[in-house]
């Protein structure tokens, strides 16, 4: 669903979830995968607000919290799948740098870097299907609005 956005008139909502753990899974058609390669850090940003589900009222979380189904701001999941759907690597990261208090009424800035460990072999089989960002772990009685969503290699 298409609500009003960060800077614009146009932020993706997510409505509807059943449990914590929903939430928009963007897979990486909008993502360049040859620059998926061992060692590589990437830089995920997203302008993200919280409504009481159903509503447009504003909602909190708190950005220190991991407690999913309480209280805990929305994380972001990050999964690469070979070509047989096997996962490769995973990470969650719930990163929100310069927000020591959630603004209920505002937009909030996600950014967090993604480190792609030297270890792991990309051997070529990964393609845009194969690359997720999963934003979840949050309490299901919220909705999520989501806007101004980058992807940057940075090293």
């Amino acid at each position: 669903t298409v609500s009003p956005g960060f800077d614009d008139d146009v932020a993706m909502l997510v409505s509807q979830r059943e449990r914590p753990g929903a939430g928009p899974r963007l897979n990486g058609d909008f993502f360049d995968t040859r620059c998926l390669k061992p060692a590589v850090m990437l830089q995920f940003e997203a302008q993200i607000k919280l409504v009481e589900a159903g509503t447009e009222n504003p909602a909190l979380c708190d950005v220190a919290s991991i407690r999913t189904a309480v209280d805990a701001c929305p994380a972001l999941r990050f999964e690469v799948e070979d070509a047989f759907g096997n996962i490769v690597f995973a990470e969650l990261l719930r990163s929100y740098p310069g927000v020591q208090n959630w603004v209920a009424d505002g937009w909030n800035e996600f950014r967090a870097e993604i480190h792609l460990p030297p270890g792991v072999q990309w051997d070529g089989s990964v393609s845009a299907e194969g690359v997720f960002f999963h934003f979840r772990s949050f309490p299901s009685n919220l909705d999520m609005l989501l806007d101004n969503v980058l992807v940057r290699q940075i090293k």
